[in-house]
């Protein structure tokens, strides 16, 4: 009987065999594992590089922000009181310099950002800022501290330059400005018209409540109310250079005529009575620190509201009685201004407080926007670098 086939194990390695395989082996984990190490590095040094990278554009735009808050300031020059020149936001902190006066309006400010994520390496930006005057008429009808629009009293706009003022073709810029945000600041009585927007102080998140509206008030700006970038500034009024003295005053019926030759005219009070007549020759610049207007008076009643620009330096109440007429502009900033029963306003009228009574017409004239003294400051960029 034919006997089973054999089999046999395959030869096991050799001892010499086993410790090559293990020396490959070692060297290959040794090398996965180096190949690892320096993927994660460079990972991590990306991941940091980036960080950094992220660090110093924010850094760059919080300097960017602080030129920004530097025009903000030099907008109003003459008042500091608002500046800011640091700041501390979500993302990170802006600084500004002291601006450094250039000549002819120019300014050169330096802001610096800094992100939290890298303090030790802020980016600086230095730009050159060109200030132009901005009238203070900027503002049809403005009250630093107030303004009071009684019963039926209306606001409306027009442009001199093309003609005079005619419904059928008024514009929209009949606003009421003040730089308050105190409650009723501004006060529309019923049936007032305001052809235009209604302005309250900055920073108010809910402008209407500093304007107190009466029944069947018309506001026809869209939107009705806002609040304004930044407080008006109001100059005191530069009498340097000027002889002040003497009173100006008109008999009924009166009729004086004020000529550019002679301008400008310095008082210390002009008074004028019922039914008086005051004309204008060429462009006439008035100062004086009192006014009494009385009733049924004509002041330049033919002419432009740019002709005619009356300064009041004093700090009394300025009186246009019923059923005048005023063609011009009246910039009184430590006075009342008071526009009486059914008169009529052409021009543009800035003062510390301003009452318009019922039945009162108050017509801005756009073209005083380049006219009279400067309040706040439009401010544009010539120039921006990293130093």
């Amino acid at each position: 009987m034919a006997g089973l086939p054999r089999f046999s194990a395959s030869p096991s390695l050799s001892s010499t065999q086993q410790g090559f395989v293990y020396i490959v082996s070692l060297l290959l984990v040794m090398l996965l594992t180096m190949s690892s190490a320096s993927v994660l590095v460079r990972s991590v040094s990306e991941a940091g590089q980036t960080e950094r990278f992220d660090s110093q554009m924010v850094a760059l735009h919080l300097a960017e922000a602080g030129v920004d808050q530097a025009a903000r300031n030099l907008g109003t020059p003459t008042t500091t009181s608002d500046d800011v020149t640091s700041l501390n936001l979500p993302t990170g902190t802006f600084t500004v310099d002291p601006p450094v006066p250039l000549g002819s309006q120019r300014w050169r400010v330096t802001a610096h950002g800094t992100s939290p994520s890298d303090q030790g390496n802020p980016r600086h930006v230095e730009a050159i800022l060109q200030l132009t005057p901005q009238s203070v008429f900027q503002y049809p009808l403005f009250g630093k501290n107030t303004v009071d629009l009684k019963k039926g009293s209306l606001t409306d706009s027009y442009n001199s330059s093309l003609g005079s003022y005619d419904p059928a073709t008024a514009g929209q810029q009949g606003h009421v400005a003040t730089n308050s945000t105190a409650a009723q600041s501004i006060r529309l009585r019923a049936g007032t018209a305001v052809n235009g927007q209604v302005i309250v102080g900055p920073g108010m998140a809910t402008p209407s409540g500093a304007v107190e509206l009466d029944t069947s008030v018309l506001i026809t700006g869209t939107p009705s109310i806002v609040s304004a970038p930044q407080a008006m500034e109001l100059p005191a009024i530069d009498l340097s250079g000027l002889t002040c003295g003497g009173d100006l005053n008109l008999p009924k019926n009166g009729t004086f005529t004020f000529a550019e030759a002679n301008s400008p005219y310095c008082y210390t009070r002009i008074n004028a009575d019922q039914g008086s007549v005051i004309t204008v020759s060429g462009d006439v610049v008035i100062y004086t620190s009192e006014v009494d207007f009385d009733k049924n008076l004509n002041v330049n009643a033919t002419g432009r509201p740019t002709q005619l620009l009356l300064q009041i330096y004093g700090t009394s109440d300025v009186v246009i009685d019923k059923e005048g007429t005023f063609v011009g502009a009246i910039y009184a900033p430590e006075a009342r201004v008071r526009l009486k029963k059914v008169a009529e306003f052409y021009g543009a009228l800035v003062a510390k407080d301003v009452e318009i009574d019922k039945e009162s017409k108050f017509y801005y004239d756009e073209s005083l926007q380049t006219v009279g003294p400067a309040g706040s400051y439009q401010v544009s960029v010539i120039s921006w670098r990293e130093p």
